[in-house]
């Protein structure tokens, strides 16, 4: 059974709690794992906002992805009245048709100590990325909203996958990726192939930092990887990283993230945002996924397990670009402490496209070693 993500939030109005907020996704049989929950909590006679784990860094929000228009399962805004009287919803209520908020939850009253959840389902009818907002107005006391992004690829695989721009779009990040306004010429494959292709150079473009390894910011604290998209082939794929020893050498990889494949349409935790870990064995993957792991070295790099790619370009074969580093930034422009976008194109030479939207994760408490711009 697949565990729900939850992202709570306590309503009050003069210091009295009126309702928790839970938002998640709803249980769908699924085998895999999800995230930690996200806490938040909001007092409304201050209208203030303060987050609590917040493993993405956006805060309220919502994110959907679907391909070729397909159902998926609704996420869920789980509402509970923790007062002594009874709660009333006056409207749920959504700015954009590409989101739907279920009838029977658009307006209900909670008796003191009940839940009821609102139910918000993606139904796109164009591709590409949807943004929207969910308002929640609450009688008597001011209304509260929740940031809703969404993405409809054209179809599974290949160019009918979005580009690494509309990803981070639809997640809520703010980075310029420099897509290019048509497939660069550099890149050794056809233009067929290389509709979502960025450049082969190993020069930074757009907002990218020239970052190929790292070191904790906090060299008390761990570093967390939480992937964000997963558009690569139907198997397993694992992530992780490498270490630099005090000779300067590559030494042994660790896997962090494990993502199951699957035979379903999907690729199981492929071709979609915010896939699920891998918590079981499966075939060529370590037992399990660990969204934070302390490296054994001072200085450790980013290691793609699907077909050996490194973020140090030395390692790769044909010494290619893999991965481009983007700072993370809200889409209100706010930064987020030591923490980096990863966009890695996975793939050997002859194979490869640069369109670094294979696997794209946030990895946090971070920052670029130094000269690892040019790393050897």
């Amino acid at each position: 059974m697949r565990k729900k993500s939850i992202l709570r939030i306590n309503l009050l109005v003069c210091g009295v709690a009126l309702i928790v907020l839970t938002v998640g996704l709803s249980a769908s049989g699924s085998q895999y794992d999800l995230l930690p929950a996200t806490t938040l909590r909001v007092d409304l006679a201050e209208n203030s906002v303060v987050v609590s784990d917040d493993i993405r860094g956006l805060g309220k929000r919502l994110t959907f992805s679907t391909v070729g228009e397909r159902e998926r399962a609704p996420q869920l805004i789980e509402l509970r009245n923790g007062s002594s009287g009874p709660v009333r919803i006056t409207n749920a209520s959504i700015d954009n048709e590409a989101f739907v908020v279920s009838r029977d939850t658009q307006s209900f009253e909670l008796a003191p100590g009940t839940s009821k959840p609102i139910k918000v389902t993606f139904e796109p009818k164009t591709t590409g990325v949807s943004a929207g907002k969910l308002v929640v107005t609450v009688e008597g006391a001011p209304s509260f909203d929740v940031s809703l992004g969404g993405l409809n690829a054209r179809n599974f695989e290949g160019n009918n996958e979005p580009n690494l721009q509309d990803i981070l779009d639809a997640l809520g990040y703010k980075a310029s990726v420099g897509m290019p306004q048509s497939p660069p010429a550099d890149i050794g494959v056809s233009k067929s192939d290389a509709a979502n292709s960025i450049s082969k150079s190993d020069k930074a473009i757009g907002d990218e930092v020239l970052a190929q390894t790292f070191q904790r910011a906090d060299a008390t604290a761990p570093v967390r990887m939480v992937p964000l998209a997963n558009y690569i082939l139907r198997s397993n794929n694992q992530l992780g990283w490498f270490g630099i020893n005090q000779h300067g050498s590559r030494t042994e990889t660790q896997q962090a993230l494990a993502f199951p494949g699957g035979k379903d349409g999907f690729g199981g935790q492929n071709q979609q945002l915010l896939p699920g870990l891998g918590d079981g064995t499966y075939s060529g993957l370590i037992v399990g996924s660990k969204l934070e792991f302390v490296p054994k070295f001072e200085r450790f790099g980013i290691w793609d397990g699907f077909r050996s790619n490194f973020s140090e370009d030395a390692l790769n074969d044909a010494s290619d670009h893999a991965m481009r580093i983007y700072p993370a930034v809200r889409a209100d422009g706010t930064p987020i402490a030591n923490a980096y976008l990863v966009a890695d194109d996975s793939g050997v030479p002859g194979y490869k496209n640069f369109d670094y939207q294979d696997v794209v994760f946030l990895i946090s408490n971070v920052k670029p070693a130094p000269d690892s711009s040019d790393r050897p």
